[in-house]
C-alpha cells in the first residue's frame, strides 16, 4: 500500500508549482484557481504595468526614473498581488484538505471498531493520505499560513496514520508475533 503514498507524492510534485507551474502556468492556474485574486494579478501584468511604463515614456519622464523607481513600484505591487493570489489559493484548498483529514480519521475509527480489520479500509486510508499529500505538494501555499511546529506535527501524524496498523486484527497479529519470539 506504500505505492499509493509514492503515487501521491509523485502526483503532487508533478502537479505542483515547480513542474506544472513552470511548464504550463495557465494549466496550473486553472487547476488551483485563485478566483478574483488571479484576475487582479493577470490584469496588472497584462495591462496596468505596461500602461504605467508607456505613460511614463510618453510624458517625458527620465529613463532613470523608469528603470529605478517605477520598475521598483511595479515589482512591489506585483509581489503583493502574487501574495494575495497565493493566499486565495490556500483559502480555497484548505477546506478540501481538512475534509480529507477528517475522512482519514473516520476510517481509522472504523478500523478500530471492526473485528477483524478490513483491508479495504486500510487501502482507503492510504489512498486518502496519498491524496492529501498530493494536494499539499501540488499547492503548498496553505503551509505558509501555519507555524513550522504545526506542520511538523501534521507530518508526524500523517506518518503514524499511514504506518501504524489499526484494528483488532492488527492488535492480535502484533500479540502473536510477540509470543513467537
Amino acid at each position: 500500500m506504500c505505492y499509493l503514498l509514492a503515487a501521491g507524492i509523485l502526483t503532487g510534485i508533478l502537479l505542483g508549482p515547480f513542474v506544472l507551474g513552470q511548464a504550463a502556468p495557465g494549466w496550473y492556474d486553472r487547476l488551483f484557481s485563485a478566483g478574483e485574486a488571479q484576475v487582479d494579478l493577470d490584469e496588472f501584468n497584462e495591462h496596468e504595468a505596461p500602461k504605467r511604463i508607456t505613460d511614463a515614456l510618453t510624458s517625458g519622464v527620465s529613463t532613470e526614473y523608469i528603470e529605478q523607481d517605477l520598475n521598483r513600484q511595479i515589482v512591489i505591487e506585483r509581489a503583493e498581488l502574487t501574495r494575495n493570489r497565493n493566499m486565495a489559493r490556500a483559502a480555497a484548498l484548505s477546506p478540501r484538505m481538512n475534509a480529507i483529514l477528517l475522512a482519514m480519521l473516520a476510517l481509522m475509527i472504523l478500523e478500530l471498531l471492526l473485528a477483524p480489520a478490513d483491508d479495504r479500509l486500510a487501502v482507503a486510508r492510504y489512498a486518502l493520505a496519498a491524496t492529501w499529500l498530493a494536494l499539499l505538494l501540488a499547492c503548498p501555499f496553505p503551509l505558509r499560513q501555519v507555524s513550522y511546529v504545526f506542520v511538523l506535527a501534521l507530518i508526524a501524524v500523517a506518518v503514524v496514520v499511514v504506518l501504524v496498523p489499526l484494528g483488532k486484527g492488527a492488535q492480535e497479529s502484533t500479540r502473536t508475533q510477540g509470543t513467537e519470539q
